[in-house]
């Protein structure tokens, strides 16, 4: 038989292994000595990244180190001690740009990790590792001099040894833009030298739980001491959870930030903190400052009882304001409609109610009069799911009728009454999502839900996701195959569907069902 490669020309080959992934590309390259010196060269567009694991990953593999060069520029490592991938990449003269590390394998030799990711400090400006059982340098990381992207996830800030490993001893990493630590550590001692040498950061995420003021150090201080280090500094996450979803999606978008047109010195333009109630004062004056620049808020206290500087909060005007998340924020009724109608640039609103003595048709009622931009909108209201003498149903949905720009809805609220009718009135709403109270799980009964099936098919929803909705039955969910438009359909938590009636479902519509977190079927069921 010939051989096709012989006979086809260069830019026939490209085409052809253009469609293969990197498995099929490695057993094309083991099967003969021909194919082995030839098709790597018409593969590398498939080899630019690489995610690397014991299941995919040998030292004798020689048909996929073949398959390496410095068409490689993207690297994730995990779950393995990285050190002696990194040197096969580098005998193939690999020019990798991004590494990941994620691993909880002690590596053996700290040094030597360190020493295989320096081989690539020319060409490296991005660099990721996740690993809480490892103390690594900050001397030698920092000394990476062209990295603009440093994330630090688990493990020591410094060497153990700043005596034989000063960190002060660094000239500054001025190439660094975005820089992102995990862990407890000492303020004055660990982080504001790192910082020192971090002057040009404009995105800083520091996720931990971790009390922010240092002794001896005023409340109001503490990022002012930052600033100080790092002029300019514009969008901070603290003390957060960086895998929340949200979270990551705002984050990201940080990431993508090469440059930062009018700077001004102590001003955030996104900032993200959860934390304590009594903490609330050390990121207040910031906040404060930063309020005719702010483009992204998100703060939130899991003790749903953060009255600290609320008062002034709500008489700020935020006038660039696009984002805004807020939870566990006790706020009155007047405070909370204050501050709304102050937000009229609003695209993107999540609020966790925490007073039961706020009007939701107060809010949502504010949030129209003002928000004409408003794509986005998550309403949670947390007597709801904690007070079974709870009662509050909100009857001004239907004011959303006249907006154009509201396309999806994550609600955490009690659905009884009209409030199913009035969402279907919204014109422009293609994502809907429902989560009822776990104590008033059946305040939505059967006949209300095939009505809402019914109504759904005069909308425009796409996607409609239900938590803890006890009465929906099979005859419900058959309706909702019956809704034309309707792509994504996700049932969770209680419910009363049959594995005949999720079988039935797929049988008959195509749709996309997502039953995977339904505990009265008990089992994953996916398309």
């Amino acid at each position: 038989m010939n051989d096709f490669t012989l006979l086809l020309p260069a830019e026939a080959l490209h085409d052809i292994f253009s469609y293969i992934d990197q498995s099929t590309c490695i057993q094309c390259v083991c099967v003969c000595l021909n194919w082995y010196q030839r098709i790597p060269a018409y593969t590398r567009d498939i080899w630019k990244e690489i995610t690397v694991s014991p299941d995919s990953w040998s030292t004798s593999n020689d048909c996929l180190i073949q398959c390496l060069g410095p068409h490689l520029q993207k690297v994730s490592v995990h779950s393995m001690d990285a050190t002696n991938v990194l040197r096969a990449f580098k005998y193939k003269h690999c020019e990798i740009k991004s590494l990941e590390i994620i691993t909880d394998a002690k590596p053996k030799d700290h040094d030597g990790l360190l020493s295989a990711i320096s081989q690539f400090q020319d060409t490296l400006t991005e660099l990721t590792i996740v690993d809480y059982s490892t103390s690594l340098s900050w001397v030698q990381l920092l000394r990476l001099h062209n990295l603009t992207h440093l994330t630090r996830v688990g493990g020591a800030l410094v060497s153990h040894d700043p005596e034989h490993d000063p960190i002060t001893a660094i000239q500054p990493m001025t190439s660094l833009i975005y820089l992102e630590l995990d862990g407890i550590f000492d303020f004055d001692t660990e982080l504001v030298p790192i910082l020192r040498c971090c002057p040009n950061i404009m995105s800083l995420v520091v996720s931990m739980d971790y009390q922010m003021t240092s002794e001896g150090i005023e409340p109001s201080s503490c990022f002012d001491m930052i600033f100080d280090q790092c002029p300019n500094l514009h969008y901070i996450a603290w003390n957060t959870v960086v895998a929340v979803a949200e979270v990551t999606e705002i984050i990201n978008r940080w990431k993508q930030l090469r440059r930062i047109d009018d700077i001004v010195k102590g001003v955030v333009r996104q900032f993200i903190y959860w934390g304590r109630s009594f903490d609330f004062e050390q990121v207040f004056p910031m906040v404060k400052r930063s309020a005719h620049e702010l483009e992204c808020l998100r703060i939130g206290s899991s003790e749903c009882n953060w009255n600290g500087g609320s008062e002034s909060l709500a008489d700020m005007h935020f006038s660039r304001l696009n984002t805004l998340m807020m939870s566990g924020m006790e706020m009155t009724e007047d405070e909370w409609v204050r501050l709304l109608t102050r937000c009229e640039k609003l695209e993107r609103l999540s609020v966790m109610l925490a007073a039961d003595e706020v009007s939701l048709d107060a809010l949502i009622a504010a949030i129209h009069g003002s928000m004409k931009q408003l794509k986005r909108f998550r309403l949670v209201d947390y007597e709801y799911f904690t007070q079974m003498d709870h009662s509050q149903v909100c009857r001004k949905f239907g004011l959303f009728s006249q907006n154009t720009a509201l396309e999806s809805l994550d609600l955490g609220i009690c659905c009884a009454g009209n409030v199913l009718d009035d969402l279907c009135e919204i014109p422009s709403l293609k994502e809907l999502k429902l989560k009822q109270s776990s104590v008033h799980r059946t305040c939505v009964h059967v006949d209300d839900l095939l009505a809402f099936s019914d109504k759904l098919k005069d909308t425009n929803i796409h996607t409609l996701a239900l938590r803890d909705f006890t009465n929906i039955t099979d005859d419900v969910l058959e309706r909702f195959g019956q809704v034309e438009q309707l792509e994504h359909l996700s049932i969770a938590g209680s419910a009363s569907i049959t594995q005949t009636g999720v079988n039935q479902f797929f049988s008959n519509y195509g749709k996309e069902l997502d039953t995977s977190d339904c505990r009265i079927l008990n089992q994953t069921t996916r398309e």
